[in-house]
This record gives C-alpha cells, sequence and structure tokens, in this order.
C-alpha cells in the first residue's frame, strides 16, 4: 500500500479520507485532490475524483452532500473516470487487458521498457499477491454491449453524473477503435464533447 509521508500535511489527508469514508492509505497526492473536490462542492462546481468504484461511490456521495448551488453550476455535477478496454469480441478485450496489466504491473515493479503484447500477457502467470495489485487499476474490459452494461450498472451504483473514459492499450490503432466502438454503442459518434 502507498503510505502517507509524516507531517500535518498527512494528518490533514488522513483526516480528510476519513471524513469521506476513503482508506486511511490513500496517496498524498489525493489529498490534495479531496481538498480541491470540497473546494469545488463548496464553490458550486463540478467535481471528480479518479478512485476505485467503491471508493468513488463514497466521494461522489460527499461532495453531493456538501454542494453548494452557483451561478454556473446549481446542480452537483460528479464526473468519474473509468479505465475501459472495448474491443470487437469480449475474448480481444480481455486479450489487450491482460496485456495492459502485465504492462501495468513491470511499470509497479519499475521495469522500463514498452507495452506487453497479448501472447507475451497470455503467456505469463499471474500470482494471488499480483491479481491483488492489479485490481485497483482494473478497467472495465468487454465487447461492445457487455462493457455498455457494465458502464451503465456502474453510472447508476455510484451516482456520477459524467464519465471520462480511458483506454490503455499500446497500440494507437486500438485504443481509437476502442473509443469508436465505445461511441457507436453509446449513439454519440458525430456529437460535440460538452463543455
Amino acid at each position: 500500500a502507498l503510505g502517507l509521508p509524516a507531517g500535518a500535511s498527512a494528518a490533514r489527508d488522513r483526516r480528510l479520507a476519513r471524513e469521506r469514508g476513503l482508506p486511511a492509505d490513500l496517496p498524498a497526492r489525493l489529498g490534495a485532490a479531496l481538498r480541491a473536490d470540497r473546494r469545488r462542492a463548496g464553490a458550486g462546481l463540478r467535481g471528480g475524483l479518479l478512485l476505485q468504484p467503491d471508493e468513488s461511490a463514497r466521494a461522489i456521495a460527499a461532495y453531493k452532500a456538501a454542494f453548494r448551488p452557483s451561478p454556473h453550476f446549481p446542480q452537483p455535477h460528479a464526473i468519474l473516470t473509468v479505465g475501459v478496454i472495448c474491443a470487437e469480441t469480449d475474448a480481444e478485450a480481455e486479450g489487450l487487458a491482460r496485456a495492459a496489466q502485465l504492462t501495468a504491473l513491470r511499470r509497479l515493479n519499475g521495469v522500463r521498457g514498452g507495452f506487453a503484447s497479448v501472447a507475451e500477457a497470455r503467456a505469463y502467470q499471474f500470482s494471488a499477491e499480483e491479481q491483488e495489485q492489479l485490481r485497483r487499476f482494473a478497467p472495465i474490459v468487454g465487447g461492445p454491449e457487455r462493457v455498455r452494461a457494465q458502464l451503465v450498472a456502474l453510472v447508476e451504483r455510484i451516482g456520477a453524473d459524467e464519465l471520462m473514459l480511458a483506454t490503455n492499450v499500446g497500440d494507437d490503432a486500438v485504443r481509437r477503435r476502442s473509443y469508436e466502438l465505445l461511441a457507436e454503442t453509446f449513439a454519440l459518434a458525430g456529437q460535440p464533447a460538452a463543455a
């Protein structure tokens, strides 16, 4: 687990995390995000944090509870960032996700280099400890319909008002296709981005 540094700032970060019902071992940079989120809520601005789904549900509920209307945002608006790997089939997406997991594991262990290949990742046997270490980075994975169902269920469970999706794969064409499939699945093709 990532520990918080000693000092007054760390104590304040742990207090803010506790107030939000979040794990006490969040990294120090999250403390700054929590303080900024509280300021956004109090100023009637949009709020968003990059957390795991269970952590996000508590953070969004706290943001909405602390929200004070402003001229620009009369209602709270929580943005949830989600890792997604969408491919033509569930099997293809799962292979890409496995490669992304192996790449993440290497980076967590200080190994530099490019993205792992799908073949390389399928041959790798993740230990139980490695799987637990990677759990917090697990994206939503699948073909278009599976991903759509998971995202819709996640939004309903978490209470987010908007999603920001990120696809972390090594091939630019594959990443682009993931975004195209998502846009098609949610009928977003050709629509301007929200301001």
